[in-house]
């Protein structure tokens, strides 16, 4: 994570340049029970945000419809390129359940979690929601502000 020395914010437009170069390490969860008819618009959506997460995980519990298949096409590296910037993510998809074995939304995300560990933030979007084409950005100047405002409360004399 990019840290910044609270002296160099003095007016707005350099707080914003400070703000905008600042990048937050982010992972998103995808968990998802039977959500073969949404899983390729949830997952799209994902790939195709203005800023892509880090890690994209997929975690695929106890479905016992084509889920997993259709989340697997998507697994592996993507890069792409958004107002001149190349952004890359890897993603990944766990088949953690056994159909027909009862499991849980929290199991999935108890899992999930583990592999999110040690980044500044994370995602969850629903297997069967799309986001919006922003929302990993969102996430990512709202960490980097309050950041910056954490910093400025504790660097204060």
């Amino acid at each position: 994570m990019t840290t910044i020395d609270t002296a160099q914010i003095g007016s707005t437009r350099a707080g914003a340049a400070l703000v905008s170069s600042a990048r937050a390490t982010i992972g998103c969860l995808i968990p998802a029970h039977n959500e073969a008819e949404s899983i390729r618009s949830a997952i799209a959506s994902i790939l195709d945000q203005s800023r892509l997460p880090d890690v994209v995980h997929v975690i695929v519990n106890n479905s016992t419809d084509d889920t997993a298949v259709f989340a697997e096409e998507f697994a592996g590296p993507h890069t792409r390129v958004v107002a001149g910037v190349e952004q890359s993510t890897s993603l990944y998809v766990h088949n953690i359940g056994t159909p027909g074995v009862a499991g849980t939304r929290s199991g999935a995300l108890d899992y999930g979690f583990t592999l999110v560990e040690g980044y500044d933030c994370f995602f969850v979007l629903e297997g069967d929601t799309v986001a919006a084409l922003d929302d990993v950005k969102k996430i990512e100047d709202e960490f980097v502000f309050e950041s910056i405002a954490r910093t400025s409360r504790t660097s204060a004399p």
